[in-house]
Protein backbone atom coordinates (compact mmCIF):
# COMPACT_ATOMS: atom_id res chain seq x y z
CA UNK A 1 0.00 0.00 0.00
CA UNK A 2 1.47 3.33 -0.82
CA UNK A 3 -0.15 6.97 -0.36
CA UNK A 4 -0.23 9.54 -2.78
CA UNK A 5 -0.30 13.70 -2.16
CA UNK A 6 -1.46 15.07 -5.48
CA UNK A 7 -1.36 18.78 -6.73
CA UNK A 8 -4.60 20.02 -8.46
CA UNK A 9 -5.92 23.36 -10.00
CA UNK A 10 -9.65 24.57 -10.06
CA UNK A 11 -10.15 26.79 -12.64
CA UNK A 12 -12.68 29.45 -14.00
CA UNK A 13 -14.93 26.55 -15.04
CA UNK A 14 -15.22 24.77 -12.09
CA UNK A 15 -15.76 28.18 -9.83
CA UNK A 16 -18.86 26.78 -8.67
CA UNK A 17 -18.38 22.93 -7.80
CA UNK A 18 -19.01 22.24 -4.20
CA UNK A 19 -16.51 20.32 -1.97
CA UNK A 20 -19.50 17.29 -2.12
CA UNK A 21 -19.29 17.46 -5.63
CA UNK A 22 -15.73 17.69 -6.56
CA UNK A 23 -15.74 14.66 -4.52
CA UNK A 24 -18.25 12.83 -6.37
CA UNK A 25 -16.52 14.06 -9.38
CA UNK A 26 -13.19 12.84 -8.34
CA UNK A 27 -14.00 9.29 -7.25
CA UNK A 28 -15.35 8.95 -10.50
CA UNK A 29 -11.86 10.28 -12.28
CA UNK A 30 -10.46 7.40 -10.23
CA UNK A 31 -12.61 4.82 -11.51
CA UNK A 32 -12.43 5.75 -14.91
CA UNK A 33 -8.37 6.04 -14.49
CA UNK A 34 -8.24 2.50 -13.01
CA UNK A 35 -5.91 3.19 -10.90
CA UNK A 36 -5.74 0.38 -7.74
CA UNK A 37 -7.55 2.76 -4.98
CA UNK A 38 -7.73 1.37 -1.59
CA UNK A 39 -11.15 1.25 -0.15
CA UNK A 40 -12.60 0.93 3.48
CA UNK A 41 -13.61 -1.71 4.70
CA UNK A 42 -17.61 -2.76 5.67
CA UNK A 43 -20.70 -2.23 4.68
CA UNK A 44 -20.21 1.07 2.68
CA UNK A 45 -16.57 1.06 1.48
CA UNK A 46 -15.45 4.18 -0.04
CA UNK A 47 -12.20 5.64 -1.50
CA UNK A 48 -9.58 6.26 0.97
CA UNK A 49 -8.92 10.02 0.19
CA UNK A 50 -8.56 12.88 2.18
CA UNK A 51 -8.68 16.80 0.65
CA UNK A 52 -6.90 19.20 2.56
CA UNK A 53 -8.53 22.62 3.49
CA UNK A 54 -11.58 22.45 0.86
CA UNK A 55 -12.34 25.77 -1.18
CA UNK A 56 -14.97 27.56 -0.87
CA UNK A 57 -17.46 27.81 -3.83
CA UNK A 58 -16.83 30.59 -6.51
CA UNK A 59 -13.03 30.64 -5.43
CA UNK A 60 -10.67 29.78 -7.81
CA UNK A 61 -6.84 27.93 -7.07
CA UNK A 62 -3.98 27.22 -8.46
CA UNK A 63 -3.02 24.98 -5.71
CA UNK A 64 -4.88 22.71 -4.16
CA UNK A 65 -3.91 19.32 -2.17
CA UNK A 66 -5.10 15.48 -1.49
CA UNK A 67 -4.03 12.44 -0.49
CA UNK A 68 -5.32 8.68 -1.73
CA UNK A 69 -4.02 5.38 -0.82
CA UNK A 70 -3.22 2.86 -3.68
CA UNK A 71 -2.65 -0.68 -3.17
CA UNK A 72 0.30 -1.29 -5.12
CA UNK A 73 3.12 1.61 -5.94
CA UNK A 74 2.58 3.71 -8.90
CA UNK A 75 5.02 6.16 -10.74
CA UNK A 76 3.96 9.65 -10.18
CA UNK A 77 3.79 10.28 -13.78
CA UNK A 78 1.57 7.82 -14.80
CA UNK A 79 -1.00 8.67 -11.95
CA UNK A 80 -0.65 12.24 -13.10
CA UNK A 81 -1.48 11.21 -16.76
CA UNK A 82 -4.19 8.92 -16.13
CA UNK A 83 -6.41 11.53 -13.83
CA UNK A 84 -5.75 14.09 -16.22
CA UNK A 85 -6.83 11.75 -19.19
CA UNK A 86 -10.24 11.30 -17.03
CA UNK A 87 -10.96 14.69 -15.25
CA UNK A 88 -13.88 17.06 -15.97
CA UNK A 89 -12.86 20.36 -17.97
CA UNK A 90 -11.70 22.80 -15.27
CA UNK A 91 -9.87 20.50 -12.88
CA UNK A 92 -6.18 19.66 -13.73
CA UNK A 93 -3.74 17.44 -11.90
CA UNK A 94 -0.05 19.61 -11.84
CA UNK A 95 1.89 17.42 -9.30
CA UNK A 96 2.39 14.28 -7.05
CA UNK A 97 4.31 12.59 -5.12
CA UNK A 98 4.88 9.18 -2.75
CA UNK A 99 4.22 10.30 1.07
CA UNK A 100 7.41 9.37 3.03
CA UNK A 101 7.35 9.08 6.64
CA UNK A 102 8.63 12.68 7.48
CA UNK A 103 6.54 14.67 5.48
CA UNK A 104 3.81 17.08 7.22
CA UNK A 105 -0.13 15.77 7.48
CA UNK A 106 -2.36 17.97 5.47
CA UNK A 107 -4.14 18.52 8.60
CA UNK A 108 -1.74 20.78 9.41
CA UNK A 109 -1.66 23.09 6.64
CA UNK A 110 -1.10 26.81 8.57
CA UNK A 111 -1.68 29.29 5.95
CA UNK A 112 -3.09 30.08 2.45
CA UNK A 113 -1.90 32.86 -0.09
CA UNK A 114 -4.74 34.15 -2.36
CA UNK A 115 -4.83 36.65 -5.36
CA UNK A 116 -7.66 39.23 -4.73
CA UNK A 117 -8.97 41.56 -7.30
CA UNK A 118 -11.75 43.93 -6.27
CA UNK A 119 -13.68 46.67 -8.05
CA UNK A 120 -14.29 49.19 -5.20
CA UNK A 121 -15.25 52.93 -4.61
CA UNK A 122 -13.30 54.90 -2.18
CA UNK A 123 -9.81 54.26 -0.91
CA UNK A 124 -7.91 51.98 1.77
CA UNK A 125 -4.69 52.84 2.48
CA UNK A 126 -3.37 48.95 3.90
CA UNK A 127 -0.18 50.53 5.73
CA UNK A 128 -2.08 52.38 7.75
CA UNK A 129 -4.68 50.15 8.06
CA UNK A 130 -1.70 47.41 9.52
CA UNK A 131 -1.08 50.47 12.36
CA UNK A 132 -4.04 49.57 14.58
CA UNK A 133 -3.64 47.07 17.20
CA UNK A 134 -6.69 45.79 16.43
CA UNK A 135 -8.79 45.26 13.21
CA UNK A 136 -12.22 44.02 14.65
CA UNK A 137 -14.75 42.69 11.90
CA UNK A 138 -17.71 40.46 11.80
CA UNK A 139 -16.98 37.01 10.91
CA UNK A 140 -18.87 34.09 10.13
CA UNK A 141 -17.50 30.29 11.75
CA UNK A 142 -19.52 27.31 12.10
CA UNK A 143 -20.73 29.15 16.06
CA UNK A 144 -22.51 31.84 13.76
CA UNK A 145 -21.31 35.42 13.20
CA UNK A 146 -18.82 37.20 15.90
CA UNK A 147 -17.05 40.18 16.01
CA UNK A 148 -13.17 39.21 15.99
CA UNK A 149 -9.90 40.68 15.88
CA UNK A 150 -8.75 39.45 12.58
CA UNK A 151 -5.15 41.29 12.52
CA UNK A 152 -3.21 38.25 13.94
CA UNK A 153 -4.82 36.15 11.41
CA UNK A 154 -2.87 38.43 8.75
CA UNK A 155 0.51 37.01 7.94
CA UNK A 156 0.94 39.40 4.72
CA UNK A 157 -0.96 41.90 3.17
CA UNK A 158 0.49 43.45 0.01
CA UNK A 159 -1.07 46.12 -2.56
CA UNK A 160 -0.19 44.67 -6.52
CA UNK A 161 -1.93 47.84 -8.22
CA UNK A 162 -5.05 48.62 -10.09
CA UNK A 163 -6.19 46.91 -13.38
CA UNK A 164 -8.54 48.21 -15.45
CA UNK A 165 -9.86 50.08 -12.23
CA UNK A 166 -9.79 47.34 -10.37
CA UNK A 167 -7.69 46.88 -7.24
CA UNK A 168 -5.14 43.62 -7.08
CA UNK A 169 -3.97 42.50 -3.62
CA UNK A 170 -1.64 39.31 -2.28
CA UNK A 171 -2.82 38.16 1.42
CA UNK A 172 -1.29 35.40 3.49
CA UNK A 173 -3.97 34.63 6.02
CA UNK A 174 -4.31 31.88 8.67
CA UNK A 175 -5.89 28.85 7.14
CA UNK A 176 -6.74 25.48 8.89
CA UNK A 177 -8.09 23.46 11.77
CA UNK A 178 -7.02 26.35 14.16
CA UNK A 179 -7.77 29.92 12.56
CA UNK A 180 -8.97 30.07 9.19
CA UNK A 181 -9.09 33.97 7.50
CA UNK A 182 -10.73 34.74 4.11
CA UNK A 183 -10.17 37.09 1.81
CA UNK A 184 -13.60 38.43 1.72
CA UNK A 185 -13.49 39.09 5.81
CA UNK A 186 -10.13 41.23 5.36
CA UNK A 187 -12.17 43.24 2.16
CA UNK A 188 -14.83 43.68 5.21
CA UNK A 189 -12.01 45.26 7.32
CA UNK A 190 -10.93 47.36 4.28
CA UNK A 191 -14.92 48.63 3.88
CA UNK A 192 -14.97 49.49 7.92
CA UNK A 193 -11.40 51.24 8.46
CA UNK A 194 -10.82 52.66 4.79
CA UNK A 195 -11.57 56.07 3.47
CA UNK A 196 -15.33 54.93 2.39
CA UNK A 197 -14.39 52.05 1.11
CA UNK A 198 -16.92 50.06 -0.91
CA UNK A 199 -16.57 46.62 -2.85
CA UNK A 200 -18.85 46.05 -5.26
CA UNK A 201 -17.42 42.70 -6.46
CA UNK A 202 -14.93 40.28 -5.46
CA UNK A 203 -12.81 37.92 -7.15
CA UNK A 204 -10.61 35.54 -5.47
CA UNK A 205 -7.85 32.50 -6.44
CA UNK A 206 -5.72 30.71 -3.88
CA UNK A 207 -2.91 30.37 -5.24
CA UNK A 208 -0.44 28.57 -2.53
CA UNK A 209 -1.04 26.33 0.97
CA UNK A 210 1.85 26.36 3.76
CA UNK A 211 2.48 24.47 6.75
CA UNK A 212 3.66 26.49 10.09
CA UNK A 213 6.68 28.77 8.90
CA UNK A 214 5.67 28.75 5.51
CA UNK A 215 7.20 25.30 4.58
CA UNK A 216 5.76 24.24 0.88
CA UNK A 217 3.09 21.04 1.39
CA UNK A 218 4.97 19.89 -1.87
Amino acid sequence: MSKYRIKYKKTDAARYISHLDFIRTITRTFRRAELPVKYSQGFNPHMILTVALPISVGVISDAEYMEVELNEEISEDKIISALNQNIPLGLEITAAKKVCGEDIALNKISYAKYFVEVEHSGECDIEKLLQNETLMVDKKSKKGITLTDIKPMIAHLGFIGENNGNAEYEMILSAGNVQNLKPETVIAAFEKYGDNYKADFISVTRKEMYFEDFKSVM
